[in-house]
């Protein structure tokens, strides 16, 4: 931008604030708002047909991917904002050349401008880092893809090898207690009700 032409230069700001920040963040929110919507009505259609194992797998899933999209929509706004803040600031006291601009506001402007350099920067790295963490089936590609098929195979199949382990003793653990409940109700319902002698039918003789 050409500092000689501050009447351009607001233009310029101000259009890039309008393109390049208002409008992507609304389209992103329609975007994902109408995803996670579609989510939600198809978990309402399927869990008429689904047994309780699936349908919990299903809703972990569909949570993890509600999780994922607004984590993103956040770290747009977050890594953005203060970098077009700075910008608006800019075209403020640009706006204000005859007037005397408060320290407040100097001082507001120069942090902004570093803040904002961070964050911009930060916003390129922050995606997968947030899909390394909110992903499992991430996770796994990008270790097969860092680390290459075998070792990446290696270290998935050992946690999941784990999470199988810990999953079956959990059930194997509800499992007894559902038995040993069930047994308890049954003594308790015979202690409650104990069997009546069987009645003799006495036949007199007149």
């Amino acid at each position: 931008m050409d500092q000689g032409r501050p009447d351009q230069q607001k233009t310029i700001i101000v259009f890039a604030f309008t393109v390049f920040f208002i409008i992507p963040a609304i389209a992103i929110v329609i975007m994902y708002a109408h995803i996670a919507i579609k989510l939600e009505s198809s978990e309402i259609d399927k869990s008429l047909k689904e047994d309780n194992k699936s349908k919990k797998r299903r809703i972990k899933n569909n949570r993890t991917v509600l999780k994922m999209l607004l984590s993103v929509v956040i770290t747009f706004f977050i890594c953005w904002l203060p970098f077009h803040i700075q910008r608006l600031l800019s075209v403020y006291i640009m706006w204000s050349e005859n007037e005397a601009i408060s320290p407040a506001v100097q001082f507001l402007s120069m942090i902004v401008f570093y803040i904002s350099g961070f964050c911009y920067y930060s916003n390129s790295a922050a995606n997968p880092i947030l899909y390394n963490l909110l992903s499992q089936k991430y996770r796994s590609a990008f270790c097969r893809t860092i680390l290459g098929e075998n070792l990446g195979n290696w270290i998935f199949k050992g946690s999941q090898k784990a999470g199988q382990a810990k999953r079956c003793s959990s059930s194997t653990d509800g499992e007894q207690k559902t038995l040993m409940t069930r047994a308890s109700v049954r003594i308790d319902s015979r202690n409650q009700n104990p069997q009546k002698p069987p009645r003799h039918l006495e036949i007199s003789n007149y």
